[in-house]
């Protein structure tokens, strides 16, 4: 899908974060030493304009699979890696597509004790746009020219007038909230934690606010501590309990300890959990999942995490499997639409997984409506092969067939086929 700009500048408080992020990488760039392996880095960004968290990165070669997600401020990392060719396939949330022309798969050339750099554009996927949100803690830097960013903030949005949330998220480290919705009406707050209000005379709820397919429509919400002003000093602990790294987890058990303090969350339906208003210093973790769930085997439980005056928003994604130790196989067909210029799903593909090298098919599906076909597999080496349905062809040079694929348990592994019409 082209990315369409709706009249608006990018306000500099963002232009000033995604330098930051870009530079974060780019100040790291160079050969690493004292080894022969290599790196791989990288920032997502949406819309040319903001950087986009919880985009799924994947690096594949025969026998191997790695996987990571994007952070708050966008930036994915991969360290000792193998010289040579990788296979790069971006798993992306839903809302949001690639620019026209770009694939969700690409071949990445990892130099041998160097550096490979890789950024990823997005825009909103057609008939979506994306509320880009700042939140600002109302306190001055000692120059007295920029306000402060603050993480762990709720921001919801209505449908216009309603009172219900439609979505939410809560503000990364760079004090960024970035939700995407179905091009219409919105109204949209944000919702301070203990010891936080709106600062007086700004607006804690917009409304009215109309996005349009395509558009980042950028909002900044102005915070302070309750009396006025002061630097935040109160952290927050978020996270996402996930089956497989893919579907959320309700009914997960948090409970989050310090000394002989104790605080309990269970997930609902979003599988996710918030503990906010944290003081500094170190807090113990814990996650009990529901019957039927266990934790994936590399997933540490309890764990340690610090806050500190400079660190103070942590985000936590908790891989859940089912206790026979299984990963998913995720299988996507797409093709390019002429008319929308962005990679759509083909439904009613046939998908056949095969062990690693085998001739006969272990496993037969269907792609559904969004073109995703998904497999259960206990942890191994596999391929999946599709039949090209008719109307449709496969580029020039490409295989039907995904060799040397790697289930893990409790985690995902991405197989991603482009089809074009014959």
């Amino acid at each position: 899908m082209s990315r369409r700009f709706m009249g608006w500048k990018i306000a500099p408080w963002l232009s000033a974060v995604l330098a930051l992020a870009l530079m974060a990488c780019s100040d790291s760039a160079g050969p690493v030493t004292g080894s022969s392996e290599g790196e791989l880095q990288g920032v997502v960004i949406l819309d040319a304009m903001a950087p986009l968290p919880g985009v799924t990165i994947q690096l594949q070669r025969p026998g191997r699979t790695l996987s990571t997600y994007s952070d708050d401020v966008g930036r994915f990392a991969f360290r000792a890696l193998s010289a040579g060719e990788w296979n790069l396939i971006v798993g992306l949330p839903s809302g949001y597509a690639l620019p026209a022309g770009h694939s969700h798969q690409r071949v990445v050339q990892i130099p041998e004790a160097g550096l490979a750099d890789v950024n990823i554009a997005v825009v909103n996927g057609d008939g979506f746009g994306s509320f880009v949100a700042q939140v600002f803690a109302d306190s001055m830097f000692p120059d007295g020219n920029q306000f402060l960013p603050v993480a762990g903030v709720l921001v919801q949005v209505f449908n216009s007038g309603e009172t219900v949330p439609v979505a939410e998220t809560r503000s990364g480290d760079n004090g960024l909230a970035i939700i995407p919705v179905p091009a219409g009406e919105y109204d949209i707050a944000v919702v301070p934690g203990n010891g936080w209000e709106v600062v007086p005379g700004t607006e804690g709820r917009l409304n009215g606010l109309t996005v349009a397919s395509g558009e980042s429509r950028q909002v900044e919400f102005r915070i302070q501590q309750t009396g006025g002003g002061g630097n935040p000093t109160l952290g927050t602990i978020a996270g996402t309990a996930l089956l497989h790294d893919l579907d959320p987890v309700p009914g997960v058990e948090a409970m989050l300890a310090r000394s002989d303090f104790v605080m309990v969350e269970v997930t609902g339906q979003g599988g996710t959990f918030t503990f906010t208003d944290l003081q500094p210093g170190d807090w113990v973790l814990s996650l009990i999942p529901p019957q039927g769930y266990v934790l994936a085997a590399d997933e540490p439980n309890p764990r340690t995490i610090s806050i500190s005056e400079t660190d103070l928003y942590h985000r936590v994604n908790v891989s859940l499997t089912t206790p026979d130790g299984n990963g998913s196989l995720v299988v996507e067909v797409g093709s390019e639409s002429p008319t929308l210029q962005d990679s759509l799903g083909v439904r009613d593909v046939t998908v056949r997984v095969y062990e690693g090298g085998g001739n006969s098919a272990i496993e037969t599906a269907t792609t559904d409506h969004g073109g995703r076909a998904t497999f259960r597999l206990a942890p191994g080496n596999y391929d999946a092969e599709i039949v090209v349905p008719s109307g449709y062809e496969l580029p020039s040079g490409e295989s039907p067939r995904r060799e040397g694929l790697t289930i893990t348990e409790g985690h995902a592994t991405f197989a991603l086929f482009r089809l074009v019409p014959s």
